[in-house]
């Protein structure tokens, strides 16, 4: 199987404290990620026999990068497709043509609280795709942790794929629901040759997730 990242947390850190989100009492540590370990995660994209979609989101809000835009436009020449989720509370006119400019595919806005029409509209005029979410009560995002049923066995892009999460330092983590690191293995390990195979973690058994789709 080949190895490859799917998913890579730009920031640790986030503008919202949700009730139903992990991150807020996240115990690893929060940080921006550095232009040297991006690069060193797209020479992993290269390293990958098959070129595949990168999300750029985890747990944090991507917006609050300083160098978003040149992390961006990095990705574009490794990378087929690739997709930036936001709470676009940060999200702006000149951001939104910035972001344009880096040539990303998809911008995905999951709506935790309400972001202005016009932003919203924008978005859709000027990047080539803009996939909304609406968050309300009866649907928060139960992180795999709040339902006895088990999924594994079903589609896990992970599993299929021997994928993983690259977080903001560096760190590998297995899935992207899993907000603690569960792994002792970093990106300049797999650059020397370590390989990584999936492996199930405890938040599999209670996963609610899975099956999903990839484009």
């Amino acid at each position: 199987m080949n190895q490859h990242p799917l998913q890579v947390e730009l920031v640790g850190y986030c503008n919202l404290k949700c009730n139903y989100c992990p991150h807020p009492t996240m115990k690893r540590p929060k940080g921006f990620m550095s232009k040297s370990t991006f690069e060193k995660v797209m020479t992993l994209v290269e390293m990958a026999s098959e070129k595949h979609p990168i999300a750029f989101h985890n747990f944090g809000e991507p917006l609050l990068h300083p160098q978003l835009m040149e992390l961006l436009n990095i990705a574009k020449d490794h990378v087929p497709y690739v997709r930036l989720s936001t709470n676009a509370l940060l999200l702006d006119i000149d951001k939104i043509y910035e972001l344009k400019e880096t040539g990303l595919d998809e911008l995905v806005i999951s709506l935790h609280k309400p972001v202005p029409d016009h932003i919203i509209n924008l978005a859709k005029e000027v990047l080539p795709k803009v996939t909304v979410y609406g968050r309300t009560p009866d649907e928060n995002h139960d992180w795999g942790k709040t339902h006895d049923g088990v999924s594994y066995g079903q589609k896990c892009v992970f599993r299929d794929f021997n994928t993983y999460v690259v977080l903001w330092d560096g760190s590998i983590n297995t899935c992207c629901i899993e907000a603690e690191k569960q792994l002792q293995l970093n990106v300049d390990d797999l650059l020397n040759g370590k390989e990584y195979k999936f492996k199930n973690i405890p938040l599999c058994k209670t996963c609610t997730v899975a099956p999903q789709t990839w484009e």
